[in-house]
């Protein structure tokens, strides 16, 4: 699941800069070229995403 979601985020990504939508302002701009962009991808293929559960903290009182 965790791989699936990091392929389709990578995608949407790809397209949106394709497009030209996305917009690397300050110090992100070095993103902003061809060359800059790969090398992004590349980071957020390398990075392991973190899986988050949600734990049920209320449990209703036990007894009669």
């Amino acid at each position: 699941m965790v791989k699936a979601f990091k392929t389709i985020y990578i995608k949407g990504l790809r397209e949106l800069y394709e497009a030209g939508e996305l917009k690397f302002p300050g110090e992100t701009a070095k993103h902003g070229t061809s060359t800059g962009f790969n090398r992004l991808i590349k980071t957020i293929k390398k990075k392991e995403v973190v899986r988050l559960c949600k734990i049920t903290l209320f449990r209703p009182p036990k007894g009669p």
